[in-house]
């Protein structure tokens, strides 16, 4: 019509020709290509990286639970999947499900539980020795699940019914069917078929 606001010039934007997508309308599209190409939808998801100080947290998909502060990692449902990864610099943690506190850094694994624990000495301090994984170098863990406290430095790894939890320095070994380990109290203690294996040094 001649006689409309149109006409009258009130609505000439939508006319104009623009260099973006509403979100309204990219939204649904994207979804579409998503959920009709699996390929392209794992290669989407498999690109979560989170960096908190130097906390830096890898996986297929990521969960922030804002109200708790919780990030919840995890691996895509069907393949390709990756494990997750959570690194502050000193402990490093693999595993399947990764639960970590970003206030307290306290974190729970499940799955295939594999860890790295190095201990950095203050500048000219010497590493204790004598004690049970007293030294410098990595002591690395496996279990089916751990329970890790930031603010304690204590560890829990609990095995699988049939795979027992594990912590090693070296060729030093200690299995169970859980472990706690202290790192500031430099303290282990097994629980359930404790096993152990400690190398003898000549005199």
């Amino acid at each position: 019509s001649d006689d409309s606001f149109l006409a009258w010039g009130f609505f000439t934007e939508i006319l104009q020709r623009v260099e973006y997508m509403e979100p309204y309308a990219i939204a649904p599209m994207a979804e579409r290509m998503l959920a009709d190409d699996p390929k392209l939808k794992a290669e989407f998801e498999q690109k979560v990286v989170f960096e908190n100080g130097r906390l830096t947290a890898n996986a297929d998909r990521a969960t922030y639970v804002e109200a708790q502060g919780l990030l919840k990692l995890r691996p895509n449902p069907t393949e390709p999947r990756r494990r997750s990864t959570v690194n502050s610099g000193d402990f490093f943690v693999d595993s399947p499900d990764i639960d970590i506190d970003l206030n307290t850094e306290n974190l729970l694994a499940v799955g295939d539980v594999k860890t790295s624990l190095v201990r950095k000495s203050a500048s000219g301090a010497k590493s204790a020795t004598g004690g049970l994984f007293a030294g410098s170098e990595p002591i690395r863990g496996a279990a089916a699940k751990l329970d890790y406290r930031k603010d304690t430095g204590k560890a829990t790894y609990t095995g699988a019914p049939k795979a027992r939890a594990l912590l090693q320095q070296g060729d030093t070994r200690m299995f169970a069917n859980q472990l706690v380990f202290e790192e500031g109290a430099n303290r282990l203690k097994g629980t359930g078929d404790v096993d152990s294996s400690i190398p003898m040094t000549s005199i």
